[in-house]
């Protein structure tokens, strides 16, 4: 019910700039936070995993690095809405967006890869990314907070890495974004 919520909002955001503003000043602080903690740049290419209707960190991240983000989902309807709102917001060079799930999605070309925190199933996800990432690039997921840890998986410290880092969030949905650097 909550998954749904969220996906109506995102797409009513999609078709009314007002939404839109709101919910990307809602994340701002958020995506930023990621940005300085992940030291992205304009070289880096960035994956975000679950960007659903409204693909606010990607937009943020093009808007404040330069950087090139594809931005996947697997919901066929909320990537045409992602599709949609990257053209008509003038993204289209900078953030691809792609129907595909998380697990099965080839991730060694990217040096950043941000996992939203309601993808389903987090763990198998992040587990996949780690195991199958390239040596030297990032990770970063979020940690609900709240009621909303109880829909969602809470957290996961994957696999014999010590290059972890947790960004506190000063976000009423979001605990902490975490920071994970394979070597």
């Amino acid at each position: 019910m909550l998954y749904n919520m969220i996906k109506f909002f995102e797409r009513l955001a999609v078709k009314i700039k007002l939404f839109d503003y709101l919910y990307s000043q809602f994340g701002r602080s958020l995506v930023e936070r990621e940005i300085k903690a992940a030291c992205i740049n304009s070289f880096d290419n960035v994956l975000h995993i679950g960007c659903g209707s409204l693909p606010y960190t990607a937009k943020i991240i093009v808007e404040k690095t330069g950087a090139r983000v594809t931005a996947i989902d697997c919901d066929k309807v909320s990537v045409k809405d992602a599709e949609r709102y990257i053209i008509e917001n003038n993204l289209v060079l900078g953030i691809k967006a792609e129907q595909a799930n998380g697990i099965d999605y080839s991730v060694s070309e990217f040096d950043v890869i941000i996992v939203s925190h309601g993808v389903k199933p987090k763990e198998l996800i992040l587990k996949a990314i780690f195991l199958s990432m390239k040596d030297g690039s990032k990770m970063i997921y979020r940690n609900p907070k709240g009621f909303l840890a109880r829909f969602y998986n809470n957290e996961y410290i994957l696999l014999n890495t010590k290059h972890i880092r947790r960004i506190r969030q000063k976000r009423i949905t979001v605990r902490e974004s975490i920071l994970i650097e394979k070597r």
